[in-house]
């Protein structure tokens, strides 16, 4: 459970949800990002709320707006990641409902802050936990590579 200190880590954009969909790869970014977790596991995640090519995508549009319409780059959870970031474990599908940029854009933010990170493009169709049955063994494996061993801020 997560304290209530850790929980104002997060910026007030961070704890919406329409409840329509979920967006909890988003939201395990934010933590992964602010080191509120030990590592992250993400299928599918938004990342860059404000990418042109996504926010073609209506169903992406309409998803992420509800964040903070009028500043959707300081709500996206990809310009919280830094080099001292919590592990993220990332995953998406060739053809995923996300748009694509979203994965392609953070595996190149993560390579180039030099994060430590795993990622993992499968093939064919899919969302999020479609990929379970896949991933699981690898996604169990990474977090409990990483348990107890939360991240410290570089000083």
């Amino acid at each position: 459970m997560l304290s209530r200190q850790k929980l104002t880590a997060l910026p007030p954009t961070a704890r919406r949800c329409t409840g329509k969909r979920s967006a909890g790869a988003s939201h395990s970014a934010w933590l992964a990002g602010k080191n509120v977790a030990n590592a992250a596991v993400l299928m599918s995640p938004a990342m860059q709320f404000d990418d042109p090519v996504s926010l073609q995508n209506s169903n992406f549009s309409h998803d992420v707006t509800n964040y903070d319409p009028n500043n959707l780059s300081a709500a996206s959870p990809i310009n919280v990641l830094a080099s001292h970031s919590a592990p993220i474990f990332l995953m998406a599908f060739q053809q995923d409902s996300m748009p694509a940029p979203q994965y392609l854009l953070t595996v190149a933010k993560l390579a180039a802050l030099g994060a430590s990170f795993d990622s993992l493009l499968l093939p064919g169709q899919g969302h999020s936990f479609d990929a379970w049955p896949t991933i699981k063994d690898q996604a169990i494996t990474f977090l409990n590579a990483h348990r107890g061993h939360l991240a410290s801020p570089a000083g």
